[in-house]
């Protein structure tokens, strides 16, 4: 069973949020509040495993809404529910420990999913009884094939690794392991499948399809992605490289954010941007390297970093 709390002052809005969750996700028990008050409230007093929240909404808002979940330390994510111009208060969010978000126009499409990639980070919370002395680093390399299921695999053991050293909070990890997911999704999708985000854009069952034909076809079934990760109690790196043609990184990132926020196709860049303190590409566009430190402050704003630099996933 995952509780599922559902908030939004728009009757209407909340119940079709609690719809998809019920109809798609079996195991979704969907708790309801109608402002970010009541909705503290419930937190307080239940085992909430996932906050969807309304971004603007009367009284406590969705972004005070995190920011008074992180200050008193209730690890729970929270998934933001966001309208047409409200990217500024959206990134505000997400750097204040907001796990993800979803368009309000692609709820229908995009919620789900969104909801089973940031609960495979955050359901493994357990942390290991005891750490071994004098462990200062953790080095791990992967070769993988284009099937995304093993790279969620992937993705949960390097966020073991972090647990395992025992410096980093839960949003950070929650936040590493979003990240992780959004960057091997794009070396698989975008990367060695070659897969245009203006077809996702239109039609995702398409490109679905799509994916699903190039992973058997050559030249696309052979390519590989390749991880390299080393985990310090300090900072931890990956580099994630996949082998097909790469991109143009420089035109990418000269668009603006506002103009990609609102996209299902512009979240993927904008939460790893948000997400890690250092995020730099390779000329040919076909490598990225996440760097985070353990407790860090949040970058505020740096062009190379900060949400202002979001490029389309």
């Amino acid at each position: 069973m995952v509780k599922i709390l559902v908030v939004d002052d728009s009757p209407v809005e909340r119940r079709l949020a609690g719809a998809i969750l019920e109809r798609n996700l079996p195991e979704a028990v969907v708790v309801p509040a109608e402002n970010g008050e009541e909705a503290l409230r419930e937190l307080a007093r239940s085992d909430i495993d996932l906050v969807l929240t309304d971004l603007k909404m009367p009284g406590i808002s969705g972004l005070e809404l995190v920011e008074e979940m992180q200050a008193a330390g209730w690890n729970v994510p929270v998934i933001l529910m966001t309208g047409f111009g409200s990217e500024d208060i959206a990134a505000q969010a997400l750097l204040a420990g907001a796990s993800s978000y979803v368009p309000k126009r692609a709820l229908v499409k995009y919620l789900v999913q969104t909801v089973k990639s940031v609960l495979a980070v955050s359901q493994t919370r357990q942390r290991p009884a005891t750490q071994p002395s004098g462990l200062v680093e953790l080095e791990s390399r992967f070769s993988l094939d284009n099937d995304i299921g093993k790279a969620t695999g992937v993705v949960e053991y390097l966020v073991s690794q972090l647990r395992f050293l025992a410096s980093y909070d839960e949003t950070q990890i929650t936040h590493v392991g979003i990240a992780l997911q959004e960057a091997l999704s794009n070396a698989i999708y975008h990367g060695n499948l070659e897969l245009s985000s203006d077809l996702r854009q239109s039609d995702d069952g398409k490109y679905l399809q799509l994916a699903d034909e190039r992973r058997r076809q050559p030249p696309f079934a052979s390519r590989r992605v390749a991880v390299h990760a080393s985990a310090g109690r300090d900072q931890v790196r990956y580099v994630i490289r996949d082998e097909g043609p790469g991109y143009d990184v420089a035109a990418t990132l000269a668009q603006p954010a506002e103009d990609n926020f609102d996209l299902v196709s512009g979240r993927g860049m904008l939460l790893i941007r948000s997400f890690m303190d250092k995020v730099t590409h390779n000329a040919a566009g076909n490598e990225i390297t996440l760097m985070k430190r353990a407790h860090a402050e949040q970058p505020s704003g740096t062009p190379s970093t900060g949400p202002a630099a979001v490029a389309a996933n």
